[in-house]
């Protein structure tokens, strides 16, 4: 079997790739800090973690962020231009192309929201007190094509 995705309990998500297994935690968290820098700096996050901070208002739906960790886990091993994993996973996410335009839009966005999600393509990353377990809704494909559409153009973009 090529591709299989479910969530076995709330706030997680398993793929099946060719034999392999990923999983991924989603969590909704209330900010703790003014400004999305004190925020990243708290949650402990490095280059190197695949864990990325969405605020709420740049996610239309759970299929956006399905399909943005799906991506992650299928072509991560091809996207090695982008060396922060959590900068990636977000690209993959939101669908911004450009590092710079995501980094202004993740920074507006921040600053005009109470929520935010934390999608972690590891399970070496617990959850944060501020947060709780984001359970992921049933997908309507035919309510979520534009987002759809939006990521896949950003993965060939950056393949």
């Amino acid at each position: 079997m090529g591709l299989k995705i479910y969530s076995p309990t709330r706030g997680f998500l398993t793929v099946e790739y060719l034999g392999r297994v990923y999983n991924a935690r989603f969590f909704l968290c209330s900010k703790k800090s003014r400004d999305l820098d004190s925020e990243l700096q708290a949650l402990g996050l490095t280059p190197e973690l695949p864990v990325a901070l969405i605020p709420v208002k740049l996610v239309e739906n759970d299929l956006q962020l399905i399909q943005g960790v799906v991506h992650y886990f299928v072509n991560r091993g091809l996207l090695t231009r982008i060396r922060h994993e959590g900068l990636l996973l977000a690209m993959l996410i939101t669908g911004f192309k450009q590092i710079k335009d995501l980094l202004s839009s993740l920074r507006e966005a921040y600053s005009e929201t109470d929520k935010y999600l934390l999608v972690s393509a590891t399970q070496a990353y617990n959850r944060p007190v501020n947060c709780i377990d984001y359970p992921l809704s049933n997908i309507d494909f035919s309510r979520s094509i534009t987002g759809n559409v939006k990521n896949v153009t950003v993965i060939l973009d950056l393949l």
